[in-house]
C-alpha cells in the first residue's frame, strides 16, 4: 500500500495504490467530512476501505478461445 494523506478544516483525505490479492494495482481517493480534524473515527473506516481494497478479488474472465480441435482453418 503507498497512500498520501491530506487535510482541509475539517476534511480528511487518502489517496494511493493498493495491490489486490489477484495482483492487481488499484488507485483509490477516499474524501471524507468530519466534525474536527483528523478524527480517529474516520482513520478506522479509511483503513477498513484498505483493507477491503487489497483483499478484493477481481474474477478472470472465461476465456472464450476456441479449443484447438476446433479452431477454423484458412
Amino acid at each position: 500500500i503507498r497512500a498520501k494523506t491530506g487535510s482541509l478544516e475539517n476534511v480528511s483525505a487518502l489517496s494511493g495504490y493498493v495491490l489486490s490479492q489477484t495482483d492487481e494495482l488499484l488507485a483509490f481517493s477516499i474524501l471524507m467530512n468530519s466534525d474536527g480534524p483528523r478524527s480517529p473515527k474516520l482513520q478506522k473506516i479509511q483503513d477498513f476501505i484498505i483493507e477491503s481494497l487489497h483483499y478484493f478479488r477481481i474474477a478472470k474472465k472465461p476465456d472464450k478461445s476456441l479449443p484447438e480441435s476446433e479452431e477454423l482453418s484458412p
